[in-house]
């Protein structure tokens, strides 16, 4: 797959897109300016080398302007603040026309526009000039920079202990043990 994280240069783009190379997505990081999404993309590309084991594909993570980006993606992250979305959805406009946009913004400060989101902001902007054929989704709100940045053995969670075999049968009634002893304490 082929994926385009939009303002992918900032600390949550670098992140998402460290970890979608790391999952295996050719990744492009798109920038208003393109020498520094193709520095981005140096830098992510030897942090990628460095946990790889055996070495790491330089060419899995490349960097351009956002319009280039999302023209060659399959699904295309829109990783800027939400004060930002507006002016990046009308710079690439067109270019996401019949693709998969994940929306990672968060409304911020929370509530203060409970009657929507940030994707419905971005279906409304979209339909405003006349984008055809996207498919919008959100994810991510709950995701901070840093857990993504994070070195993978440090951001996914540790291995059951030897100790305890994984495959020994539990007790039918001991989650039912387990939720009356809590409950009794």
């Amino acid at each position: 797959m082929r994926a385009a994280v939009l303002g992918g240069t900032g600390p949550f783009g670098r992140g998402l897109a460290l970890r979608l190379a790391l999952g295996g997505a050719e990744v492009v990081i798109g920038s208003r300016d393109r020498r520094r999404a193709e520095a981005a993309a140096v830098e992510l590309g030897r942090r990628l080398a460095e946990v790889v084991s055996g070495g790491g594909p330089a060419s899995a993570i490349s960097g351009t302007t956002n319009r280039e980006a999302a023209l060659g993606a399959e699904a295309v992250f829109l990783s800027v603040p939400f004060a930002a979305q507006e002016s990046l959805l009308r710079e690439v406009g067109a270019a996401l026309a019949d693709r998969l946009v994940i929306c990672c913004a968060v409304l911020w400060p929370p509530g203060s526009r409970p009657e929507t989101s940030a994707a419905e902001e971005a279906a409304r902007t979209l339909a405003a000039a006349g984008v055809r054929g996207v498919r919008l989704a959100a994810a991510f709100q709950t995701v901070a920079a840093g857990t993504l940045a994070a070195p993978p053995e440090v951001a996914r969670p540790a291995p059951p202990d030897s100790a305890t075999p994984t495959d020994a049968p539990v007790p039918e009634d001991s989650a039912t043990a387990t939720a009356d002893s809590a409950a009794a304490a």
